[in-house]
């Protein structure tokens, strides 16, 4: 017999990855990042070395990316998915149905909390490991400079 709080988990990851908002989201939160890592870097001055281009543009993606990517409108956007989860079941009725089974209610909940948590890491992983190859493609940064982008991506998505 599978876990339930294991099935409740699998479907809350896969209706929320279902949602418009989500992919809204995601465009949002790349464009914006985007514009405000790379190009407040200022890396194209010819004055500037390869360790000075790499320190400017890791110091921006790490302060943008750990206050936009991961920070204010992440929590908000948690917020707001976190509370639809249970509204969105009870309206749908499908409460009734899973409580009308021997499920316990922490097993829900866990289910839930699992299904939200996995979404918003495989949400921020794709985010955060997105952009360095998005400024490396538009920029034409150089190999090392994109390994550093991933590393800090990495700090970001372990913090």
């Amino acid at each position: 017999m599978k876990n339930k709080a294991f099935i409740i988990m699998k479907k809350t990851l896969m209706d929320n990855f279902s949602i418009l908002k989500t992919f809204i989201y995601i465009f949002i939160i790349l464009i914006i990042s985007y514009f405000l890592i790379f190009k407040t870097a200022n890396i194209h001055s010819s004055l500037l070395s390869l360790i000075d281009v790499q320190s400017k543009l890791i110091s921006n993606y790490f302060t943008f990316g750990l206050f936009i990517v991961i920070g204010i409108p992440f929590i908000l956007y948690l917020i707001l998915l976190s509370a639809g989860a249970i509204a969105r079941e009870i309206d749908k009725g499908t409460f009734l149905l899973i409580f009308s089974r021997p499920v316990r209610r922490f097993d829900v909940l866990l289910g839930k909390f699992l299904g939200i948590f996995i979404y918003f890491f495989l949400i921020n992983a794709f985010i955060l490991f997105l952009l360095p190859s998005l400024g490396s493609l538009f920029l034409g940064l150089s190999k090392s400079t994109l390994f550093l982008l991933y590393k800090t991506s990495f700090v970001l998505l372990i913090y």
